[in-house]
């Protein structure tokens, strides 16, 4: 009676090592990453690249067709934050060749 205990504990150790490396395996084997789709939507030709700028939510460039309005635009840069005063709207249209300058974007929000 004596050698069967001296036997137990080594045999309990050893199937829980077998259920730990045979659930890893089994765990890995079906446990796959499903992929990933990504749809993009079809390209819209726009006849025009319009900056807005102040205080929008996102501002920056954004292509408009010759149907949208300034509210789309608006909308296109995500609204306009809590202290926007529409009494000082301004609009700039460029002449045609006219060097457009770069505009500074702040990498921590981009």
């Amino acid at each position: 009676m004596g050698k069967l205990n001296q036997f137990r504990v080594p045999v309990i150790l050893l199937l829980i090592a077998v259920i730990i490396i045979g659930s890893a395996v089994v765990w890995s084997r079906y446990n796959k990453p499903q992929p990933i789709e990504i749809s993009l939507p079809p390209v819209q030709e726009s006849e025009y690249d319009g900056f807005i700028g102040g205080a929008v939510n996102n501002p920056g460039f954004y292509s408009l067709n010759s149907s949208d309005s300034i509210a789309d635009l608006i909308a296109a840069a995500g609204g306009v934050t809590a202290g926007a005063d529409f009494s000082q709207l301004k609009i700039y249209i460029p002449a045609a060749g006219e060097a457009v300058t770069p505009q500074k974007i702040d990498l921590n929000r981009a």
